[in-house]
């Protein structure tokens, strides 16, 4: 094979990973990886955190959980505003203010 396949990110290669005793074995672009491995010891560490202050769960139960966790903060971030947008907005609601201001005074 030459450099330039192995350089490849659309090659397919298989990442073996462990969640709660399950075993995974996923094929994935070769530019997915990092970013798969990445979420998986999120995923981990989440869900050890979980086992940790209940011990009573059962592995499935912690994985909805995890699961639960996990898009409640998607959720979140995906709703918040950066501070960029934050500043933008006010800017925008003071431009609008002093434009009806503006109006006000020209009737």
């Amino acid at each position: 094979m030459n450099s330039e396949q192995n350089d490849d990110p659309n090659e397919v290669v298989t990442v073996n990973f462990t969640i709660l005793g399950s075993a995974f074995s996923l094929k994935v672009r070769k530019s997915q990886r990092d970013n798969l491995l990445e979420a998986v010891k999120s995923v981990q560490e989440r869900s050890s955190s979980m086992l940790r202050s209940n011990p009573t769960l059962s592995p499935q139960q912690t994985a909805i959980l995890t699961a639960i966790d996990s898009e409640s903060a998607l959720r979140a971030y995906l709703g918040a505003n950066t501070p960029f947008q934050d500043q933008a907005f006010s800017l925008v609601r003071k431009i609008a203010r002093v434009l009806q201001s503006a109006r006000q005074i020209d009737k």
